[in-house]
């Protein structure tokens, strides 16, 4: 995934942007300004539904792809969902029939073993998300309430211009009672591609949404049961 300057953006004539949400009222319209996007969906009032799970922003100065037109994205992340839960479960065999055993090692050398098979899972279903394309990844941020459509805002403008990741999401008022924080999600397009999913989260810096000493989450699509989601210190 590149960031795009703005220099970069005015100097070329000849970019057409892709209009990842068109007809899909949740997410951002190119018919529309990122203002005028803000100001229908304000993430603090706006309420969620069956429909409104999110609310969605793209980069447009990224090309679609493919399956972003068919089912072929969500038929992907289904067969992997599928093979992830069956490894998941012999994972969950194998630490069973470990525990089950007569003691005959130290507690300490036991836990080793489960945590060296739970490791070997946990890279068995990543590299099986990389061969299957479910690749993407995204930063999670968890602004308070009262912040979130100032967080949002920001997060917005910067992936309109190409600056900030793939695309990014929020998730919309709640029922009652009204959780404290929201997420937002920004989304890369690899998580395997380390510079790239770094670059974001330098970005996230400048843009003053990540400070120092708070932990900020990067979770792989992929990895669908959480058992993978990488907590880092700034």
């Amino acid at each position: 995934m590149a960031a795009y300057s703005t220099a970069q953006i005015a100097g070329s004539p000849t970019l057409v942007l892709s209009d990842r949400f068109r007809g899909q009222w949740f997410g951002r319209q190119l018919s529309e300004t990122v203002d005028e996007f803000l100001q229908r969906l304000p993430p603090a009032t706006t309420g969620g539904s069956e429909e409104l799970q999110w609310i969605w922003i793209s980069n447009p100065y990224l090309p679609l792809s493919s399956t972003d037109e068919g089912s072929g994205s969500s038929s992907k992340l289904s067969i992997m969902c599928l093979q992830g839960a069956n490894m998941l479960n012999e994972l969950e065999d194998v630490i069973s029939h470990m525990r089950q055993k007569p003691p005959r090692q130290p507690a300490a050398m036991a836990s080793r073993d489960i945590s060296i098979a739970r490791d070997k899972t946990v890279m068995d279903i990543l590299n099986l998300a990389v061969q299957m394309e479910v690749t993407s990844g995204k930063w999670m941020l968890f602004p308070p309430v009262h912040q979130v459509n100032h967080t949002w805002s920001i997060i917005a403008h910067a992936v309109a211009t190409g600056q900030l990741g793939v695309g990014a999401k929020v998730s919309p008022k709640r029922e009652d009672p009204e959780t404290r924080s929201r997420l937002i999600c920004i989304y890369t397009d690899d998580f395997s591609n380390k510079e790239a999913v770094i670059r974001v989260l330098w970005k996230l810096k400048d843009l003053g949404l990540v400070s120092c000493g708070s932990p900020i989450y990067y979770k792989c699509d992929g990895d669908y049961d959480g058992s993978h989601t990488t907590e880092f210190e700034n």
